[in-house]
């Protein structure tokens, strides 16, 4: 615990001099971008590009790794330490479930409900001893749906052999989750361990066939690039923005899928080329179809991307296909990938980091003998702390409304 909070607070001395006004985004950005600048001008293209997908494979691992901490945390919150150690040394000494005659109840206390009416009581049992023994007497709390009486039936886990361990009483399931050692039944931990399987093979899915990885690893194949520059984002038409590449007749909007405005800043006008793959068949009407892109920049990196079939089509007087003349390959020039998320510590917000923070040290309660409502409310502030961090990290990469990077491409249509 004292290492990783170590940690967030490098994470927070390493924001420090980062603007504040745009969170930080395009500072970010920049100081995880590959900087080798090539000879020429325009300097010619990279026959092989990186398409990242070690790196979206680690971003899945994060998510999977996010959603195991959240039902972690439910998981433990829902479990129920009552009579864990009391029950853990019954086992270790031989326990086995088994019903036990009342001899007497005292303190008996009634809980009305909505529905029925439990009650409480300290209660004097008579265990079985083993076999031509005696049986022993010994005192326990419990809580039943029927009021206990002296000569009825109470069901406990004990050991036959020690009757000075006492015993626990609770139905068959909880007896079971006792002698087994664990804090949830087993339909719970089903449950819980089925739903976080669930969500992220889902969400692996949606990555790995929706898209997400995606990316040109070569240019050939009738693949077209064009010559142009930054200057700013547009609406997109796959929804969110996209970045605005002006080139001599028109402009090209690349979709680099993390912040675009905040991309647009930290290039500032700088020249790049434009890569897609070759489109399978003509655009019909609307938007087309999504082709794999790339952004290459003169500094020597390269943006995986997205592009629209259609938009393209309507600077193909400006682009050209590479290994042509106009768009020459360079066997010699070799690019790094620049994914402007991994730069996310720096750009986080702050207010993310203590909530991460927050969501450590009451998780480290939950593993604590804490009980009742304090259990609860551990659980509720480390869940609700946990998701707040991802909503920021989210928001840290999102869009901002007003923002001076969407001039004069509002009206533009993608």
């Amino acid at each position: 615990m004292v290492v990783l909070l170590g940690c967030l607070a490098v994470v927070l001395l390493g924001r420090r001099g980062l603007p504040v006004g745009d969170g930080g985004e395009s500072a970010g950005y920049s100081a995880v971008r590959p900087e080798f600048p090539a000879a020429g001008d325009p300097p010619g293209l990279p026959a092989a590009l990186p398409v990242g997908r070690r790196v979206k494979a680690r971003g899945l691992v994060g998510i999977v790794a996010f959603l195991a901490a959240l039902a972690g945390i439910l998981a433990v919150t829902a479990g129920d330490d009552t009579d864990a150690g009391r029950a853990a040394a019954l086992a270790e000494a031989g326990a086995v479930p088994g019903s036990a005659r009342i001899v007497q109840v005292r303190e008996l206390e009634r809980y009305a409900g909505r529905s029925d009416t439990d009650f409480g009581a300290e209660v004097t049992v008579m265990l079985p001893g083993r076999e031509g023994e005696p049986g022993s007497r010994t005192t326990l709390w419990a809580r039943t749906h029927e009021e206990p009486h002296e000569g009825g039936k109470l069901r406990v886990l004990y050991s036959p052999g020690h009757p000075e361990l006492g015993a626990v009483h609770g139905d068959s399931g909880t007896l079971d989750r006792l002698q087994a050692g664990t804090a949830l039944t087993p339909v719970a931990t089903w449950a819980f361990f089925g739903g976080w399987a669930g969500v992220s093979l889902l969400v692996v899915l949606l990555s790995v066939f929706g898209g997400g990885f995606r990316g040109l690893s070569r240019l050939e194949g009738g693949a077209r690039a064009v010559r142009g520059s930054v200057w700013g984002v547009t609406r997109w038409g796959g929804g969110g923005t996209a970045l605005r590449v002006r080139t001599a007749t028109g402009e090209v909007h690349f979709c680099a899928e993390q912040n675009n405005q905040a991309i647009a800043r930290s290039l500032r006008n700088e020249e790049v080329w434009v890569c897609w793959a070759a489109a399978e068949k003509p655009a019909a009407g609307g938007s087309g179809e999504r082709l794999r892109a790339s952004l290459i920049g003169d500094g020597g990196w390269c943006l995986p991307g997205e592009v629209w079939s259609a938009q393209v089509a309507r600077v193909d007087r400006d682009s050209s296909t590479v290994g042509t003349p106009e768009a020459p390959v360079d066997p010699r020039r070799s690019v790094a990938l620049w994914l402007p998320v991994t730069s996310w510590p720096l750009r986080i917000h702050g207010w993310s980091v203590v909530l991460l923070a927050v969501a450590m040290v009451a998780t480290a309660l939950l593993l604590t003998d804490t009980g009742g409502r304090p259990r609860w409310a551990a659980g509720f502030v480390a869940a609700v702390a946990l998701l707040g961090t991802c909503v920021g990290y989210l928001a840290s990469g999102s869009s901002r409304k007003g923002s001076p990077a969407l001039t004069e491409a509002t009206a533009t249509k993608a």
